[in-house]
């Protein structure tokens, strides 16, 4: 028998007769596709752990890298040096807000009535 004889089912359709409806899946289908997915997950979970070792990496063990120290000193001497010149600048001026003069009040008036 020829490939040709197998499929040609009494003239009555082309297509091999089927045991299943055509929207049914096949057990090797549904293998192939819940492999293809436990593969996918497992690519997934390493990509996230890669990704969590690198943040661990970068968390270091909470001791802050030399350019933040160095950047931290010059922030630190720059508002040390600020307060200082404003110090200098200041104490040479007097501020008197609610100033007030202590002393004794003395009436002073003429000898003579009217305007002097």
């Amino acid at each position: 028998m020829s490939e040709h004889d197998e499929n040609d089912h009494d003239g009555a359709s082309e297509a091999p007769p089927r045991d299943r409806q055509p929207n049914e899946r096949s057990p090797e289908r549904d293998k192939r596709e819940g492999e293809a997915k436990e593969k996918d997950e497992r690519k997934r979970e390493e990509k996230r752990n890669e990704e969590g070792e690198e943040k661990e990496k970068k968390k270091g063990s909470g001791k802050p890298s030399k350019e933040a120290l160095i950047v931290g000193g010059i922030v630190v001497l720059l508002i040390a040096a600020g307060g200082l010149l404003y110090y200098l600048h200041a104490r040479n001026y007097v501020s008197t807000d609610d100033a007030f003069v202590a002393g004794h009040v003395h009436e002073i008036s003429s000898r003579v009535p009217g305007t002097v």
